[in-house]
């Protein structure tokens, strides 16, 4: 069954967006690095593969072992993604920063 819950604390944060109970977060034991996957169907010519395949180095890296070639596929729909500007703050003083920008965020009606 494939793995529905975000990582990183996404999945927490979205949970706290819901205003639901928090669960932990789960850490991956077991780890494939792009290289152990190719290796597992060295036999086997591989002519597809979905999602995110690293860095440009690492991409250089399996083209010179494995001569695997890489196209870039734009997404569907351009990406909605807006940086805001960085915040330093001193010690732990971090943490109410992020909950005064979560409630300006409800405040604004942007949670729901």
């Amino acid at each position: 069954m494939m793995n529905t819950v975000g990582s990183k604390g996404l999945h927490q944060f979205v949970q706290f967006k819901q205003n639901i109970e928090l669960t932990y977060e789960t850490l991956t034991t077991s780890f494939f690095s792009n290289l152990g996957y190719v290796n597992i169907y060295e036999h086997v010519h591989i002519y597809g593969m979905i999602g995110t395949l690293g860095s440009e180095a690492e991409q250089d890296l399996l083209f010179r072992i494995y001569h695997i070639y890489f196209v870039k596929i734009p997404t569907y729909k351009a990406k909605q993604f807006r940086e805001l500007p960085g915040i330093v703050v001193e010690d732990d003083e971090w943490t109410d920063r992020i909950t005064v920008e979560i409630l300006s965020f409800i405040d604004d009606g942007r949670a729901t």
